[in-house]
């Protein structure tokens, strides 16, 4: 594995999702500013950061979580980032993030954390360089924020967290750093004095990035980072007495899901463990880490047969990424503590084991990082990267851009794929699905090693093909005049653009129908009733007639990407009919539009589309059809021209800085601040007086390590057995069950734990409902279970939608094999569940999958279901619950 291109391809993806006025050091060429008035109506400019994922809203909470995770990796193994020349453009990128999230702090206790609106934005699919002219609802992008009386300790911790970390790595720069920290402390007084989870107010992040595991997580993160980056006690001390309040206060904190955009436990326990060596921290790594690797008390994630450890069916590589950069960090700590080699080598391995999976070395051969190896997806849910002209998914078949180093969500159960846009929950990118992946490429690097890609030759070319497009039709003929309308659309993609600088040129060589030439002074050109110039073209004895362009649509805008001009050609003394010998669809105009290269269109003086007649003999001597490759990102001129207002260009390629920025060296005087990166509590008689602990741990005896060689040194990490589906089995005493019958997420970790069961479910129409508790069994005689059930729209579109049933247990006793009941009044119908299985006949029954049938008292879980709507025309509403679930 080549981690050192990996990692400059994963870096890279993040200057693809870029908004506002793109920096010169973007290195995208298809790529332009875009949504620069964004938070205008709030009297701020808040046009930067990052787009989420395929579309374009900027969502505060997952944009800081994404940021905090690559600081973090920069914080821990900088040397990676420097060794594979990539330092200067990690620290682009985490600037151009941080001025966006300090941008969007103005006042102390004012955060703004989502620009956008996520139904009118999924509801457009087109280039977001467009998306203000496009006239669709998207382009009206509302700047939402949290105040004390809107409060989101979750949002305001973590980008509290974010910067704090970024001011690590800035530590050169203490001017720049220390207003970091400035932006860091007020946010985290702001988390702490005004509680509350931003996602009960927000009701559009609500939909999309609820705050499922609460606020005290950030809470615990942000006073880690803060100590980390200021070393003043007072922080860890915060993070140590909050700490007791993550999973709801329990003494066993949760360890079956992972690090994520939502929940930062997983992390706290970590960098926790590492600072201070406490057994309680290293313990709750621990936990969660067996739980991904030999299991816990029972518990174990899921296996592919393929070896993917897999959470979740929505966006399964990044948590397997997450895991393996949480396995790695903590497996150097133990191998630098010289402690508990057993675990020390499990966890390095499973991580190996899961990043190589991921970069192509699976069943289907298949690098989920797009445009590393000889396969990955090409058609990845990206409106940027699809370039659609006409707001549709499907057209093109082909995305027209490479979406160069984005991770895509990840294969189904037992390593199914497909490459399909429309999928947007394996198919789909997203900033947080790269940054631990980034995270563990760097950190193996420094393992395995690998060349980056020049950067005279990085990005790869791609091929740049026709952007506009010319059909025309015959509005009307008479026998002295014919009149003709021609449509120009506008496929523009480097980049999508709306040009002030076409030329319509029409080509003409006037001829009677029996073959006589008609002189030019006997001919009336106009368009729109404006007289036209009818000019010679060289000695060839053609003519051409420019025709002005008063407005071009842009790509996908709501009214169509056509702009259409009207063309009368007059002759006067006609009494046999006039034909243009040049034009070879004169005799074939109707009323329906045919392609005309007779209609050539200029570009700042560039042939765009159509037939350039030679000036000086017959014939034609240059011409532009559809889908002509017109040249490449590197040599194809009039984009070049376009590159040069952000960055230097040549005709043979773009040179870019690759100075390597200094080591940070903070002055030691300065309180303020962050220290360099270390292991080490300063302040914790963990460590020795003179003991330093190391950035990073090169082993160099792992360095020639292969895919199967960690494979067959991982005796106690269960390996599924070919042809035994449902059972992965050790080489050792111990066995896990797993069934393979439908593929089932474990519960989020602020959720009461699930463990699996031995027993396949019972294939009977129906489940009857039990309950017990430490009670005895005639104390739980006579009760009915009740249960809640909450539905939750989260996405709709013409004729589809997305939504969730959220099950809770307000019974004092838990409940075995649940089951919920639902009908649509309006005629919806669900397709596919997650977390449960499904059933539909006059109602729709959801039971349990063997992992959730349990709900303890107090304890809730979530059924993610996809479905249709009666119509394409008709919106799915919530439906009628029956029987044991109550409408909530």
């Amino acid at each position: 594995m080549n981690y050192a291109e990996a990692l400059q391809k994963s870096i890279y993806f993040y200057e693809v999702q870029q908004s506002g006025v793109l920096p010169p050091w973007n290195r995208v060429p298809w790529r332009a500013d875009a949504t620069v008035n964004d938070g205008k109506d709030a009297g701020l400019d808040l046009s930067g950061g990052w787009y989420d994922a395929g579309d374009y809203v900027k969502f505060g909470f997952p944009m800081a979580s994404a940021a905090t995770m690559l600081a973090w990796g920069v914080v821990e193994y900088p040397q990676a980032y420097h060794n594979s020349g990539q330092w200067p453009h990690i620290r682009n990128n985490l600037k151009f993030v941080a001025d966006y999230l300090m941008a969007a702090h103005p006042q102390p206790n004012l955060l703004y954390v989502q620009v956008g609106l996520a139904e009118q934005d999924h509801a457009w699919w087109g280039p977001a360089e467009v998306i203000e002219q496009s006239g669709a609802k998207a382009s009206r992008r509302p700047a939402q924020s949290i105040s004390p009386q809107c409060p989101g300790s979750d949002v305001a911790g973590e980008t509290s967290a974010a910067l704090a970390a970024i001011s690590m790595v800035f530590a050169d720069e203490p001017d720049y750093a220390r207003e970091l920290l400035r932006h860091s402390r007020e946010l985290y007084e702001f988390a702490n004095r005004y509680k509350g989870s931003y996602s009960n107010c927000i009701s559009d992040a609500f939909q999309h990035y609820r705050s499922w595991s609460g606020f005290q997580d950030e809470l615990v993160w942000s006073s880690i980072w803060l100590y980390r980056a200021t070393g003043q006690r007072n922080y860890l001390q915060a993070a140590e007495s909050l700490y007791d309040g993550l999973s709801d206060g329990a003494s066993e904190k949760a360890f079956s899901w992972t690090q994520s955009w939502d929940d930062k436990s997983y992390g706290s326990y970590l960098l926790l463990a590492r600072l201070t060596g406490k057994p309680r921290y290293r313990q709750d790594v621990e936990h969660w880490l067996d739980f991904w690797t030999t299991g816990y008390n029972g518990n174990r994630v899921h296996y592919t047969r393929g070896g993917m450890a897999q959470l979740d069916a929505w966006g399964s590589n990044r948590y397997a990424a997450n895991t393996a950069w949480g396995a790695l960090l903590y497996s150097d700590y133990l191998n630098d503590q010289k402690q508990d080699p057993a675990r020390c080598d499990r966890y390095y391995l499973f991580a190996v084991r899961q990043m190589n999976y991921l970069l192509g070395d699976n069943p289907l051969g298949m690098s989920y990082q797009i445009g590393m190896g000889n396969k990955s997806p090409q058609n990845p849910h990206h409106r940027g990267s699809h370039a659609s002209w006409n707001n549709n998914i499907e057209e093109p078949k082909t995305n027209r851009h490479p979406l160069i180093g984005a991770l895509v969500g990840g294969p189904y159960k037992e390593d199914q794929f497909d490459d399909n846009r429309t999928d947007y929950i394996g198919n789909e990118i997203s900033i947080n699905y790269n940054a631990g992946f980034t995270n563990a490429l760097a950190r193996l690097y420094l393992d395995f090693g690998g060349q980056p890609i020049a950067d005279s030759q990085f990005p790869p070319a791609e091929n740049v093909y026709n952007e506009y497009v010319v059909s025309a039709i015959l509005k009307s003929s008479r026998q002295d005049q014919v009149e003709l309308q021609a449509s120009i659309e506008n496929r523009t993609a480097w980049p999508a653009r709306s040009s002030r600088d076409l030329t319509l040129r029409y080509w003409i060589d006037p001829k009677l129908s029996e073959g006589k030439p008609v002189a030019a002074k006997d001919l009336k050109i106009s368009s729109s009733n404006k007289t036209l110039k009818l000019s010679s073209w060289g000695k060839s004895g053609l003519y051409y007639i420019d025709i002005p362009v008063p407005k071009v649509s842009v790509p996908s805008g709501i009214y169509g990407s056509h702009s259409s001009v009207n063309l009368s050609i007059r002759q006067s003394g006609n009494t046999s009919g006039l034909t243009n010998t040049i034009d070879k669809n004169w005799s074939r105009y109707n009323t329906q539009p045919q392609l005309s290269p007779a209609f050539a269109v200029y570009e700042n003086g560039q042939l765009m589309w159509g037939d350039e007649p030679c000036e000086n003999k017959t014939g034609i001597c240059a011409s532009v059809t559809s889908n002509q490759i017109m040249g490449t990102t590197r040599n194809f001129g009039p984009l070049l021209a376009r590159l040069m207002t952000r960055m230097p260009a040549t005709a043979t390629g773009l040179k870019r800085n690759s100075t390597t920025a200094p080591e940070p060296r903070p002055k030691p005087d300065n309180p303020d601040m962050p220290k360099k990166p270390s292991l080490q509590d300063p302040d914790s008689s963990f460590f020795g007086e003179n003991d330093t602990a190391p950035l990073s741990n090169i082993r160099d005896s792992k360095a020639a390590t292969t895919f199967a060689s960690v494979r067959a040194q991982t005796p106690d990490i269960p390996i599924p057995e070919t042809g035994n589906p449902g059972h992965l089995t050790t080489r050792g005493s111990t066995a896990f069950t797993d069934t393979t019958t439908n593929f089932s997420t474990p519960a989020r970790p602020h959720q009461p734990s699930v463990t699996s069961s031995d027993q396949t479910p019972p294939q009977s129409s129906h489940r009857s409902v039990t309950v017990t508790d430490n009670t005895p069994l005639q104390a739980n005689m006579g009760k009915t279970p009740k249960l809640q059930c909450r539905y939750i729209i989260r996405d709709q579109w013409p004729g589809g939608f997305t939504a969730e049933i959220e099950v809770s247990n307000r019974n004092p006793f838990t409940v075995h094999d649940w089951q919920v009941r639902w009908r649509y009044a309006d005629g919806s119908k669900p397709l596919q569940t997650w977390n449960a299985n499904l059933r539909s006949r006059d109602s729709h029954i959801a039971t349990p999958t063997d992992w959730n049938r349990d709900i303890p008292p107090g304890g809730s879980l979530v059924i993610r279901l996809e479905g249709v709507t009666a119509s394409v025309n008709r919106k799915s509403r919530p439906p009628i619950f029956e029987d044991d679930c109550l409408k909530s």
